[in-house]
């Protein structure tokens, strides 16, 4: 290095190449923590987070009144939640869904084919606010089985909505 270079451009140690002190790892992991912490909704704790079992299942968000509003379906339920709170949302109607989330409970499903298909059904059954795509029945209208107080069948035409109650 040049003895005469300007103050500012000289390695303070002496030695020819400037060194950049790095954070250490467990900086790093406390900083990434606590962003992970500042995303998650108001009403989440980052014990309820911690929780999470790391297999496949369903997992439901739940409202302040205990309301399903969001059914979601992962091989490892602990990392897909953490995806939803790693984003910093900007639009409204995201702000709104997360600071809605008040709890989050689970079942396990043991693989992720049945965990596809279990979600589907709650999201037909329960139809969930946040679960637009899926919330649509496929068929508006259905034929529907009834029986009579004298034990005949009878089938009848009506909307599928009515009858959702009834169905598996």
């Amino acid at each position: 290095m040049d003895a005469n270079a300007p103050a500012g451009n000289r390695p303070r140690n002496g030695s020819a190449a400037a060194t950049t002190k790095q954070p250490s790892a467990r900086k790093i992991k406390a900083v990434q923590d606590a962003i992970r912490t500042a995303l998650l909704p108001p009403n989440i704790t980052p014990e309820k987070v911690a929780s999470l079992p790391q297999e496949a299942g369903v997992y439901y968000f739940h409202d302040e009144q205990g309301e399903v509003i969001y059914v979601g379906k992962s091989i490892n339920i602990y990392k897909r939640i953490q995806q939803h709170f790693a984003v910093d949302y900007k639009s409204r109607k995201s702000i709104e869904f997360k600071n809605s989330i008040s709890d989050i409970t689970w079942e396990l499903t043991g693989s992720e084919l049945v965990a596809l298909l279990y979600e589907s059904h709650e999201i037909k059954r329960m139809k969930p606010l946040y679960n637009r795509a899926q919330r649509r029945s496929v068929f508006p209208a259905g034929i529907f089985l009834r029986t009579d107080e004298n034990g005949y069948k009878h089938l009848y035409y009506g909307r599928a909505d009515d009858h959702a109650e009834s169905h598996p």
